[in-house]
């Protein structure tokens, strides 16, 4: 029997820049566990048997190592930020990169250090997750930028 299989991976970069004077305060590059139901929404995806798009990145405090039958986010106090951009996979490039910057204001981070970060379909579906080995702290002054990058290869 022939047996085929597709690799689908993740990668997080966190910057937290300076909004006044534009330098990068800290910078974070992670490879993020995707979750069961986030291959299963990513094939359907690639199919297109699924109207579901990816559309919003969660910020959260919780510190549970990620694990593949994680549906959300585990912290108590959790932020979400609909998408800037999203590219979607080409024939040249396979992968999906999706991105956000949380500003200014207080309410759109967690008032706790960011420990876990969520990739989300608009219908809620958790298609990957990460812990930081180090937390990341966002002044209310802060910038922070979020690229996710999903590649199936």
């Amino acid at each position: 029997m022939i047996k085929d299989s597709v690799s689908i991976r993740g990668d997080v970069s966190i910057r937290v820049i300076d909004q006044a004077t534009r330098q990068t305060r800290q910078k974070v590059q992670i490879r993020n566990l995707i979750t069961e139901v986030g291959k299963t929404y990513l094939v359907d995806r690639v199919l297109g048997t699924t109207s579901e798009v990816i559309s919003q990145i969660g910020l959260g405090d919780g510190t549970t190592a990620p694990d593949v039958s994680q549906t959300a986010l585990t912290g108590s106090n959790q932020v979400f930020k609909n998408l800037s951009s999203l590219q979607r996979p080409t024939l040249e490039v396979k992968s999906w990169i999706a991105s956000t910057s949380f500003i200014d204001e207080a309410s759109e981070t967690p008032s706790e250090d960011i420990n876990e970060i969520g990739l989300f379909t608009d219908q809620d579906t958790m298609i990957a997750r990460t812990v930081l080995s180090s937390p990341v702290t966002k002044a209310e002054s802060d910038i922070l930028d979020i690229s996710w990058t999903l590649t199936i290869g």
